[in-house]
Parts: structure tokens; sequence; C-alpha cells
């Protein structure tokens, strides 16, 4: 907790004097009652003043020079539920008085939709050209820094990402997967009625009403094929580290588009992590869109992104050869042409025939008496990014180098079981966008410390007692 430490005394105003609770202790407890599987602080302050080993593990102390009349230690100074509830507030850059506002304010009913998509669909964005703006203004190097959960972002990513990183459980030069997960929140989606037509025999009516989490939204949820009432809870992922650890939260509307969430994601986390390279990116078809490709292609990100069923083999410039949906140069005969490798001076890809290069296996395959050139070298074929984005990636589709790195976007799925079933995301059934990003994120600084402990394997009682004494 030491690099936090300047981070979480700055939440006091320093005219008020030293907080009563030393906030490194709370930010501890806090992540404590993930791993004891409480889902509220209520229960969780209760825990604290009934077990003492609970108080001595989150850095509460006794009062000093106190003793009962019988000699016993007095029991510890742990904070109150109020006192909890303060400082995750005080993490949370907004203004308490608007939240507040929010949700008092009377709001029409939110409809559940009625059309059901397809299996594996996705939602489209609701304003088109959205994901083209947001590339433009990632590209003009503009922020996105004026939002609420800043301190907690950097709070993970300063205590925990940085020190997996100098662990070497993260790798400086870094492939990420980017994916959202839906969040059901304890709101009702009905609201809350504050009419009277109920009481005139009316019980179903359209009265503005009142909405206890007023960012909470509806949308689809791809893998169980149904709507949610809540948010969408998107991850930046480092896939290629062995405990498939987070790097990046975000928080959204369950509406929102990964794609649109993605490009977000991305610039912050480019900018909250400088001492990273992030050298690609992995993603589902949802992020399958031209100005998403033309994003990474500026940034030097490698593209590994599985195409979106509708949109397959449209080009969108043609290209001056024939290719298939993948991207693949077409020989004469029709049979897919041998990847030979990525010219970086000329930005380009090299492609052999495939009856004189390729594995055995397929060239056996290709049936060809009259070869197109005379050379034993074979017909040689070059495609160039610039032709199409989203078909020449650097590494082609459907070779084996591109499928082996796309699978390990399976990571991102990992993290999400980790968080929704091993640490119970949604049983605390809180009820804002606040209580949410903390839980969140509390989660994930225990995805990190779990990899700690299984890298370095310490002796606890050693540690607690000391050698000398565990030996005895």
């Amino acid at each position: 907790m030491d690099p936090l430490r300047d981070y979480l005394t700055g939440m006091y105003a320093s005219d008020q004097g030293r907080p009563a609770t030393d906030p490194t202790d709370m930010l501890r407890s806090l992540v404590v009652t993930i791993e004891c599987k409480v889902t509220g602080i209520t229960q969780w302050a209760r825990d604290l003043k009934r077990n003492r080993i609970l108080a001595v593990i989150c850095g509460f102390k006794p009062a000093e020079e106190e003793v009962l009349p019988d000699g016993k230690v007095p029991p510890h100074h742990v904070p109150g539920v109020g006192t909890f509830y303060d400082f995750l507030k005080r993490a949370w850059l907004a203004d308490q008085a608007e939240l507040k506002r929010r949700r008092m304010q009377l709001r029409a009913p939110l409809k559940k939709p009625r059309k059901k998509l397809k299996a594996g669909e996705k939602m489209a964005p609701k304003h088109p050209g959205v994901i083209k703006r947001l590339v433009d203004r990632a590209l003009a190097g503009r922020t996105f820094e004026k939002r609420p959960e800043r301190l907690i972002q950097k709070l993970f990513a300063r205590g925990f990402v940085d020190q997996s990183v100098e662990k070497g459980l993260i790798p400086e030069n870094l492939l990420v997967s980017g994916d959202g997960t839906s969040v059901r929140t304890g709101a009702s989606s009905s609201g809350v009625k504050v009419c009277k037509c109920r009481e005139k025999g009316i019980y179903r009516c359209d009265c503005p009403r009142r909405y206890s989490d007023p960012d909470a939204t509806w949308g689809w949820d791809s893998h169980r094929e149904e709507y949610f009432f809540g948010h969408t809870l998107y991850e930046l992922n480092a896939c290629t580290s062995q405990n498939d650890l987070p790097i990046y939260l975000r928080l959204v509307n369950a509406s929102r588009h990964d794609s649109v969430t993605g490009v977000v994601a991305l610039a912050e986390a480019r900018k909250l992590f400088p001492n990273l390279r992030f050298g690609g990116f992995v993603g589902d078809s949802a992020h399958d869109t031209y100005d998403f490709y033309r994003l990474l292609n500026e940034w030097e990100l490698a593209a590994f992104i599985a195409l979106n069923g509708r949109a397959s083999g449209n080009f969108n410039y043609e290209p001056p050869i024939k290719v298939n949906e993948f991207g693949i140069p077409l020989c004469p005969k029709g049979y897919p042409m041998a990847y030979y490798g990525f010219n970086k001076e000329r930005c380009r890809l090299k492609w052999r025939c495939p009856k004189m290069a390729g594995k055995r296996k397929h060239r056996e395959k290709v049936v060809c008496e009259q070869p197109c050139s005379p050379s034993s070298y074979g017909r040689v074929v070059y495609t160039k990014p610039e032709w199409d984005l989203r078909l020449f990636t650097r590494i082609p589709r459907g070779t084996r180098a591109w499928k082996e790195i796309y699978n390990t976007r399976t990571a991102s799925e990992r993290s999400n079981k980790r968080k929704k079933i091993d640490y119970r995301l949604e049983d605390c059934r809180v009820r804002s966008r606040m209580q949410w990003y903390w839980r969140a994120h509390l989660i994930a600084m225990n995805q990190h410390l779990d990899a700690w402990v299984a890298k370095e394997k310490p002796d606890v009682l050693a540690l607690i007692f000391g050698s000398e004494k565990v030996a005895a």
C-alpha cells in the first residue's frame, strides 16, 4: 500500500487535520472484504468488531496504553459503517449533491426492449458515426479524463498493476484483450412510483418515477441471450500474462456498444501506463469496425479481431487481386496462397504459390498441371494493409500465428468468470455506479494479490510471528 499513501491522504483536506482512521487501512480492509466473500459493508463492520484477527489483518490497532480491569487488551478501534461509505465517496470525484439530485429526479418508465437478437449478436450503436468521432478525438490527443472514477483507476494502476509489472507477471511489451460483461444491478427496473394511481385502482401507469440506480439501463446479454437491467463492465486484460490479470476497468451503460467503450478504454489505458508498450489488441466481432482498425493502425497496434458475420467479404476499397473473405489472395486456380512474411520497410505482406510453398499437406491438395509462372520459386503477390485495414492485417487472418494469438482472448472470459463466480460480483446487489465500480476494482485488486501469492508462496506464519517462534 506504500505507493498509494499520497493518493489516499490527498482524499482528505489538509486544513481539516489528520483523518481519524488511516485511509491505507481503510483500503486494505475493503480488499479483505472481497477475500472473505462479504457482500455488504454493514456486515463487514460488525465482523471487524467481533473478530480481532480480521482487525489485525486490516491494520487496525487498539488504543495505546489502554488496559481493561481484567488485564485484557481492549477491542480494536475499527471504523463504522458511515466511515466506510465516506471513504468510498471521497474517492468518487463527483458532486455528491448532484448524485443525490439524480436519484430523486423523476423519470419516465424504462421499458424493456421487445426485439430479441440472434445468438451471439450485439446491440448496434445508438448513434451512427460515434466511433469515428471518438477515434478522431483520440488521434488528436484529446483526453477522456473528466470522469469521477479516475482516482480509483489510479489507485488500481499504481498500487497493483505497476507492482505486477515489476514482479514480472505482466510483460512490458503488452498484448491486451478487450471485452465487456453484463452486471445486473440490485435496483428495480420498474423504479419507485410516487403517483396516486394505485389508490385509484390503476396498477399499470406511465407516470414518472424514481430510480435508485439512475445510471442503469437495459442491455442485451449475448451469452445468455436475454435482456438485463444494469451496467456493462468493460475490461482490458493482459492476455499474455499467466494469471489473466486485468489492467483497466470501465463501467458503462448496459446499452453501450463494446467498440465505443474500446476506443475510450485504449486511449485512457495508454495514458495511464506510459511505461508499457501496447503491441496488439485482441477483441471479438463487436470491435470489427473500420474506424477501430484505423485507430489501431495509427497507434501501431496489431489487430486480432474476429470478423462480423454481417459484413464478411465486404471491402472498404476493392483490392487489385482476388482474395477470400479472410483477405488471403487466391491464385488463378482459386487456391489460397501461402503466407511468406511481412516486409516492414515496404509495409506489405508476401504471398507465394500454394503449389511451391507452405505445408506439404496443403501443397498435395493443389491440382495445377500448368503453373501460372515458369519460375521454380512460384508466383509471388503482395498485399498492403492500406488497401483494407480490416482484412489485410499485419499478421494475416487464417494463419496459425493469427489463430494462436486470437485464442488468448479467452483470458478476458476467465477473468470475468473469476469476478462473477469466484468473487461473487453480482451478489452484493448494490444500487449505484460508484458502488459497482468500487466492487469491480476491489475484486481486480484481489486477482493481482492472488497472482503475487502464487508466484512468491510466502510462509504466512513466519511473516506474522517470526521464523524463530514458528520453528519453536
